[in-house]
């Protein structure tokens, strides 16, 4: 019930501050973002972070994900016409840090491996339950979004962005579910947490 009025607090916050004369309306009919501006968005990221990684910026229209990065030979960070159009420019430059972070952390590799050791803890130590496992597996994947956050913030502070941007790119990418999953932790935990590192009391 918190985490649901939490998810409404922020919304009524990004509508009514959006802009003081416009408000939810001006925040409905901004301009989408078209790719190449995101190309502009997202090159402005790579260079303030430093990062020799290029990834191909692709755009579709009915991905299962907001955005997402992939890495690989040719690493790609995905991202949905839907979630572009809903995105401010701030907004989605925290979005593409948090995935480059991803990829600069080399935090898939990181994943692979996890679920390799996990299956093998499993297959070796019969009386570890699945339960234990899998909570041991989600507190890995939780620090592993938390620290993609911290390492994104710490580059887009420099690019004007906030922790309101970075909550709104986060709550666009979540929906309307808010509470944590295997891999993701609760939309209130990520922004609570951006607020304690990034924002002075």
């Amino acid at each position: 019930m918190k985490s649901q009025w939490y998810f409404v607090a922020v919304l009524f916050f990004f509508a009514s501050g959006a802009n003081a004369n416009g408000g939810i309306k001006s925040l409905l009919a901004q301009t989408p973002i078209s790719q190449a501006h995101a190309q502009r968005l997202l090159d402005a990221v790579l260079g303030v972070g430093g990062l020799t990684t290029q990834p191909v910026l692709e755009v579709v229209d009915n991905p299962s994900y907001a955005i997402a990065s992939v890495s690989g030979a040719t690493p790609r960070i995905v991202v949905s016409r839907s979630y572009l159009s809903s995105m401010t420019q701030s907004a989605l430059q925290f979005a593409f840090a948090h995935e480059l972070a991803h990829l600069h952390l080399n935090h898939h590799s990181y994943i692979r491996r996890l679920r390799a050791e996990n299956e093998g803890k499993l297959a070796a130590a019969p009386g570890l339950t699945d339960v234990e496992a899998s909570r041991s597996l989600r507190s890995a994947f939780h620090a592993i979004e938390l620290s993609a956050d911290q390492l994104a913030m710490q580059w887009c502070v420099s690019l004007g962005c906030t922790v309101n941007d970075a909550a709104r790119a986060l709550s666009g990418a979540y929906g309307f579910r808010t509470s944590e999953t295997e891999t993701h932790p609760a939309l209130e935990t990520r922004i609570h947490m951006l607020r304690s590192h990034h924002e002075t009391p």
